[in-house]
């Protein structure tokens, strides 16, 4: 009978020592990675519509209660899956015969092109400052030599992959002290966060007399410390998790349901954490109950994308019911936080009716595929094709998506429905969509019932042509065989 030690091979050994199973990629972690992606999408341009529930959004401060919602996860789990393709990338992708000089001479390589890319979403960013007419005089923020020293989404994930590469050539004991080093440091160089509510951020940063901030206090360095080393424990408790994955023992059905498992405890753990040793989840703090969630349900994730595309290779119709059982799932969990007031915010009737017809609308897709993949071809494999396409080059859409985001979609105007001087571009295309629904619907309801539901769908519908303009991306370079390596 196998232990569990065994399942990841001897403690003493290191990684390097487990030879690599043939297959050199795994289909479920590619389907994660474009499951991300999409979500990232989706929740960042929730923030601009109420026809959205409100925790589709980022907790934030929260008047001080915290809080994890729906957007705060998308930066850990992707952490995670960096972290979960090391092992994988080390033993027969990237590193694949190389020492381990080499090894980590690359990453660090490709650690400082990732924060470069950061660097330049930054800019492009700042670079609007004060084009909305607010800022006369100021054409932008100037470039300094401060504006390189930022820490921000890819920059984070820059240290924690090269952090997450250097452990990895440590015995496997290691692995464990460094995470669990990491999320101890961070909980006892933290404040009690249950004394915020009510308080204004502001001020109450101001009398903080902690640890964390007076790290954080020593400008770019202390900023890779307190936001930086919890974002490379994600990367690690990925590692780790992928290196189960590739070197265990166990049967791959097993490997699934141990993953969904013990990702399921460490979830309920880290709300324990939450709840009694006074560390509310936060995003903004990368709390350590805030990584272990993050790390835990990224786990539980990964384990069902691996049961259902490598361990049991469903079907290509079945996994369409399959989704479609998953987004009826989700959908039920929309109803209940809003009917509960879970999650720390309530969506309105509206965001509510608009999210059920939505995501009805997506199940009514997904079960119509199934039926035409059945009859078309009841035999074919399931391959996620539409996450994994978005996952195979997830980086580079990402820089894409956020650059074209500040480029051309707010800073071209669009003349939409009744505007004189011109919306934003993805405003203007709302704007389309509403008018056209209204036009689609009229015959069918009053014009007060029309209004609202067109209201409420344009957001949505907005959202799936953004999501879909950078998926035609994708697909033409996974078409055309280009992964473009950052």
């Amino acid at each position: 009978m196998s232990t569990a030690s065994e399942a990841v091979g001897s403690s003493a050994g290191t990684a390097a020592d487990t030879p690599a199973p043939p297959r050199a990629r795994l289909l479920s972690l590619d389907a994660f990675r474009g499951f991300d992606i999409v979500l990232m999408f989706v929740v960042n341009l929730s923030a601009a519509s109420a026809a959205f529930p409100k925790w589709f959004q980022h907790a934030g401060w929260n008047n001080g209660k915290h809080g994890l919602w729906l957007a705060d996860l998308v930066f850990p789990w992707f952490l995670f899956i960096v972290g979960a393709a090391v092992p994988w990338s080390m033993t027969s992708g990237r590193g694949k015969g190389q020492t381990t000089a080499q090894r980590i001479g690359a990453a660090a390589k490709r650690a400082l092109t990732i924060y470069a890319l950061g660097i330049l979403i930054f800019i492009a960013k700042t670079a609007k400052d004060g084009l909305d007419g607010k800022g006369a005089g100021k054409p932008g923020t100037a470039i300094a030599f401060e504006t390189f020293l930022h820490w921000d989404i890819l920059p984070l994930i820059a240290m924690g992959y090269l952090v997450a590469v250097v452990v990895w050539h440590a015995p496997r004991w290691v692995w464990w002290v460094v995470l669990f080093g990491i999320l101890a440091y961070k909980h006892v160089s933290m404040p009690d966060l249950t004394v915020t509510e009510g308080l204004v951020r502001g001020d109450w940063m101001k009398s903080r007399t902690d640890l964390d901030h007076a790290t954080r206090a020593l400008g770019f360095v202390g900023t890779g410390i307190t936001q930086g080393l919890p974002a490379s424990a994600c990367c690690i408790a990925g590692l780790i998790v992928g290196e189960f994955l590739r070197a265990s023992t166990f049967s791959m059905v097993r490997r699934g349901f141990v993953l969904v498992g013990l990702g399921l405890v460490a979830t309920g753990l880290s709300m324990l954490w939450a709840s009694a040793g006074k560390m509310p989840m936060s995003k903004d703090f990368l709390t350590s109950s805030y990584v272990l969630f993050s790390a835990g349900s990224a786990a539980a994730l990964l384990g069902s994308f691996y049961l259902v595309l490598d361990a049991w290779k469903v079907l290509r119709w079945q996994g369409s019911l399959i989704t479609a059982a998953a987004v009826g799932g989700f959908l039920l969990l929309c109803i209940a936080l809003t009917v509960t007031g879970g999650a720390g915010a309530n969506a309105t009737p509206s965001a509510l009716n608009a999210t059920v017809i939505a995501l009805c609308l997506v199940m009514t897709v997904l079960l119509i595929g199934a039926v035409w993949q059945r009859l078309k071809d009841p035999h074919a494999k399931a391959e996620a094709k539409f996450l994994t396409i978005y996952g195979s080059n997830a980086i580079a859409i990402y820089v894409l998506a956020e650059l074209t985001w500040t480029l051309v979609w707010l800073h071209m105007r669009v003349v939409g429905p009744g505007s004189w001087g011109g919306q934003h571009a993805f405003t203007a295309l709302r704007l389309w969509l509403e008018a056209g629904l209204n036009g689609l619907m009229a015959p069918f309801a009053d014009e007060a019932s029309v209004k609202a539901l067109a209201a409420g769908l344009a957001p949505w519908a907005s959202t799936a042509v953004y999501v879909m303009v950078y998926f035609t991306v994708a697909w033409v370079l996974w078409r055309k065989k280009i992964f473009i390596k950052v």
